[in-house]
């Protein structure tokens, strides 16, 4: 069925869809109608704007890009956001987990908001010390994947699921997980980076537009997996291009734009 629905959206959101562009047009205008008149479990619809710019980052998912969302404030990026991963999760059988690193006055929002317009398990990691690791042994996967036991130097979801198990059983509990870039930069990214990622989620992007910051470095780790990531930004891009740069340094935003340009990622076996 997921494949049979990811077929349809290619049908008319492939690049090497074969269709004319008249017939593509009137294909993605159908599908945005459709996203429109969707009615959500609180009762709310998405504005003519979410519904494209949702049918946007859904053209770029199925075309295996990656997307920076970089809309003015107040237009409902997090909206926009959350109904993407749900028809990721519901219609194309990506069930995540997900990941959303955003600031901590809006983490909050951001569950609040997934937990409103979707039916996803959303959950916030962060607290303390005893907080986050309760988190992990019992909101992270469920009860039959826990392990019993772990190295003392061994990050604990790490050893969630059987390594030698098909990856198609290897099923997460959570589903949308919220947390912030304090929490990635520290020795919680070990335990972070055990996940694999669906989509990574990055919150108020332009703050990581320091190529050598310790969160740019830990988001670009190739020990850290996620096979599509979505910026977000109400920050206009100035006109700096090692700034840019960064921005679209992670995973294959860079190589969606310009195929002859290949993303880097770091390569340390540094934690």
């Amino acid at each position: 069925m997921a494949k049979k629905q990811t077929r349809h959206l290619y049908k008319f959101f492939g690049e090497k869809a074969k269709v004319s562009a008249e017939e593509k047009e009137q294909k993605v205008k159908e599908y945005q109608e459709k996203l429109r008149n969707i009615t959500f479990p609180n009762g709310g619809q998405l504005r003519d704007y979410q519904a494209e710019g949702i049918s946007w980052i859904l053209s770029n998912h199925v075309n295996s890009h990656s997307s920076i969302l970089a809309d003015e404030m107040g237009l409902g990026k997090t909206l926009q956001t959350a109904v993407y991963i749900n028809v990721l999760a519901t219609t194309l059988n990506k069930r995540g987990p997900y990941l959303i690193v955003a600031p901590l006055s809006t983490v909050q929002h951001w569950q609040r908001e997934f937990l409103t317009w979707t039916g996803l398990n959303t959950i916030i990691y962060h607290g303390s010390a005893a907080d986050r690791e309760y988190i992990r042994e019992y909101e992270f996967a469920f009860e039959c994947d826990r392990p019993e036991q772990t190295g003392l130097e061994q990050a604990y979801l790490s050893k969630v699921h059987d390594s030698k198990s098909p990856k198609w059983s290897r099923t997460w509990m959570v589903q949308v997980v919220v947390t912030t870039p304090e929490i990635i930069v520290s020795d919680d990214f070990a335990e972070l980076r055990a996940v694999p990622w669906e989509v990574m989620v990055v919150d108020e992007a332009h703050k990581v537009k320091n190529f050598n910051s310790k969160l740019a470095t830990c988001m670009r780790s190739n020990r850290f997996h996620y096979n599509r990531s979505l910026l977000l930004t109400g920050t206009p891009i100035q006109n700096n291009i090692g700034e840019l740069w960064t921005l679209m340094n992670y995973k294959d935003i860079t190589e969606a734009i310009n195929p002859g340009i290949k993303c880097q990622k770091d390569t340390s076996r540094k934690n």
